[in-house]
């Protein structure tokens, strides 16, 4: 289970290029980041990176979507993934809005 702050990610999911994504999780689950399509078909065998220490932070060092799950089988189909769109730099973040 991916221990972060869920509710929000869910209510606004969309992070600001530069910033990082931090994971708890449990020993026993990964944090794999994936492509779209396997997101999609739920398939972490082609992982950008896979991760199992139970404290993973991820970079989002570019703009666009990104795709994670835990490569547990059956954990996708409970949920325990997260697609989100990285978006603008943290210095153009101004009162809500991004400049290009």
């Amino acid at each position: 289970m991916f221990l972060c702050n869920m509710k929000i990610l869910l209510v606004f999911p969309q992070m600001l290029k530069n910033c990082s994504l931090v994971f708890y999780y449990p020993s026993g689950r990964t944090v794999d980041e994936v492509f779209e399509n396997d997101f999609n078909t739920c398939s972490a065998g082609y992982a950008i990176s896979s991760e199992n220490s139970g404290y993973t932070t991820i970079p989002l060092l570019t703009a666009g979507p990104h795709y994670f799950l835990c490569g547990v089988v059956g954990h996708y189909a409970k949920g325990i993934k997260l697609a989100l769109n990285v978006i603008g730099e943290v210095g153009k973040w101004r009162r809500g809005k991004t400049s290009a």
